[in-house]
């Protein structure tokens, strides 16, 4: 159920020192240990940031570079200005955000 792996999460999340620690009790927990692990990194990533992801864990991480671009991009989006452009290098920016992420 959804209010038990949302429980698990959290307890792993509250009781771990770093993200790492969190994410395996969570994993091993019987029961949705995908949803109670995704939950508790969630958690702890917003609380450790990427420097609390184990290098080891980010070494073999297929499109390192994308999920990195796009986790950048939600982070600085309430700064986006996409009304109109108030300058030519304005327009250029938001062109480029248009490319990256069209709207239909």
């Amino acid at each position: 159920m959804a209010e038990e792996a949302l429980a698990i999460g959290l307890y792993c999340a509250l009781v771990a020192e770093q993200l790492e620690e969190g994410v395996v009790l969570a994993a091993n927990i019987d029961g949705d240990s995908d949803s109670t692990a995704s939950i508790a990194g969630n958690l702890l990533g917003a609380i450790h940031g990427t420097m609390g992801i184990p290098k080891r864990w980010l070494v073999p991480l297929e499109l390192k570079r994308v999920i990195s671009t796009l986790a950048t991009d939600l982070y600085d989006c309430v700064d986006w200005n996409l009304g109109s452009p108030a300058n030519d290098a304005a327009s250029r920016a938001i062109g480029r955000l248009y490319e990256r992420y069209p709207p239909n």
